[in-house]
């Protein structure tokens, strides 16, 4: 939501297998917990970062 802020830590590992798993993900967006700003990365760059178990 815009203007929200969030409050929450997720592992890494958990947030990439929920990107993998979840058939209609194109990717995430994560969000700093410290600063004003975020990063997409692409369900392509997802899959090979989590290869192997997660």
């Amino acid at each position: 939501m815009l203007g929200s802020q969030c409050n929450v830590g997720v592992p890494g590992a958990v947030l990439l297998r929920m990107a993998v798993e979840a058939p209609s993900c194109d990717g995430i967006m994560v969000n700093s917990a410290t600063e004003l700003i975020s990063v997409i990365i692409s369900r392509a760059s997802v899959s090979a970062i989590a290869q192997g178990p997660v």
